[in-house]
């Protein structure tokens, strides 16, 4: 290794790290930074992913958005259990919150694979407010769409079709925005990405979120799944996002 070499290698670590301390991408913002074809760029993969999640306890719109679905998800389960004169579980209502946030992820996500040798990682916010696009102004950004749809078969009613409200991602982003929600729950502690793989590669990854004593994992890239459930792989690795 010539002297050339080394000083370009050390210049690259330092950008390297310069990218990973950078604080998330602000509004509309996308950065794009080269990593390593190794378990070095995997690593940044992580830490990035970890900032993001931890950056998303201070934003404005994930506490309220958080605050709207689990309040209204207790309220559910408070006339749920009065309804059938049950006990409200008030020591689990940090697993119920949690409970909110898995299910309301499993009817908004979509799984999307990221473009070839490009690795996309989007922060938790932004994939929260691609949900609160109203459906009106996604119908008039895909306006044409429904034009060919009608052109093509007239007793096609494009006009009823409603867009759902959705974020679109693949594992990191199922993950990420688990984590980045939780993050906001008082009691959901150790917050943790859970990794699977092979052959000591790291093939998938989802959220893994403790609760009222009780660890929860919650893998949303199969439609199936409820919370609890997992991919299964021969090994298991985990990266806490730390307090």
């Amino acid at each position: 290794m010539g002297e050339q070499d080394y000083v370009m290698g050390r210049a690259a670590r330092q950008m390297s790290q310069s990218a990973l301390d950078a604080p998330p991408p602000s509004a509309g913002e996308v950065r794009r930074t080269a990593l390593p074809d190794t378990f070095d760029g995997i690593r940044f993969e992580i830490g990035r992913m970890i900032k993001h999640v931890k950056m998303a306890e201070k934003d404005p719109v994930v506490q309220a958005h958080v605050k709207e679905i689990t309040g209204a998800y207790l309220d559910y389960v408070a006339e749920e259990t009065r309804m059938n004169g049950s006990e409200y579980p008030k020591d689990l209502e940090t697993t119920l919150a949690i409970e909110a946030i898995d299910l309301w992820c499993r009817d908004h996500y979509v799984y999307v694979n990221d473009p070839p040798n490009i690795e996309v990682i989007q922060t938790p916010v932004r994939m929260i407010k691609q949900t609160k696009v109203p459906p009106e102004v996604i119908s008039y950004i895909i306006s044409p769409f429904y034009d060919e749809f009608a052109a093509y078969d007239g007793k096609i009613r494009v006009e009823d079709y409603v867009p759902p409200s959705i974020y679109i991602g693949d594992c990191d982003e199922g993950s990420a925005c688990m984590l980045g929600q939780c993050i906001c729950v008082p009691g959901a502690r150790p917050l943790q990405f859970k990794f699977g793989g092979n052959l000591e590669t790291l093939h998938h990854v989802w959220a893994l979120i403790g609760g009222d004593g009780k660890m929860y994992d919650c893998d949303h890239t199969e439609p199936g799944y409820v919370m609890g459930q997992f991919s299964k792989f021969k090994t298991y690795e985990t990266a806490e996002v730390a307090a």
